[in-house]
């Protein structure tokens, strides 16, 4: 009588499942330690982004438009849409010089510089056209100093 037994597989892969929850868990995390728009930029009352990608032969890939309130969870780092996979786009520095010098609207476009594949020499060049408004709070008036005003005898 011959005895059949099932090989096992060495090192079993996670499966597709597994991944996915870990995916969201990850997800959730960034969320919950995002910093709030007030945390970041105390005197900004609020702040629009219209966001468009595009692929390398100019058709829109994705286009969405984020409004953030004070109380917002923000993060201003958003994944390339292209076929690189693996690139992003990193507002933060552009959003914090926009803010530092009181801008109202910032427009630009910036490419993704990933390479397509490992050791080729064409990137993906989806490109992120971005629309930034921002809305502040009034300063404060400056009312006189107190104890600097003489007085005449």
């Amino acid at each position: 009588m011959a005895n059949y037994f099932r090989r096992r597989r060495p090192h079993a892969s996670p499966n597709k499942n597994e991944e996915k929850v870990r995916r969201e868990l990850a997800q959730k995390n960034l969320a919950r330690s995002a910093v709030t728009l007030a945390g970041q930029y105390p005197g900004v009352a609020k702040l629009s982004l219209d966001v468009k990608f595009l692929s390398a032969q100019s058709l829109i890939l994705d286009q969405k438009t984020l409004n953030f309130l004070p109380q917002s969870a923000c993060r201003f780092v958003f994944p390339c849409a292209g076929r690189c996979g693996k690139g992003a786009f990193d507002l933060k520095v552009i959003i914090s010089e926009a803010v530092n010098a009181r801008k109202n609207l910032v427009e630009n476009s910036q490419r993704c510089r990933e390479r397509v594949y490992a050791g080729s020499d064409e990137t993906c060049g989806c490109e992120m056209q971005y629309k930034i408004g921002i809305a502040y709070f009034p300063k404060p008036a400056a009312g006189p100093l107190q104890g600097t005003a003489k007085t005449t005898p």
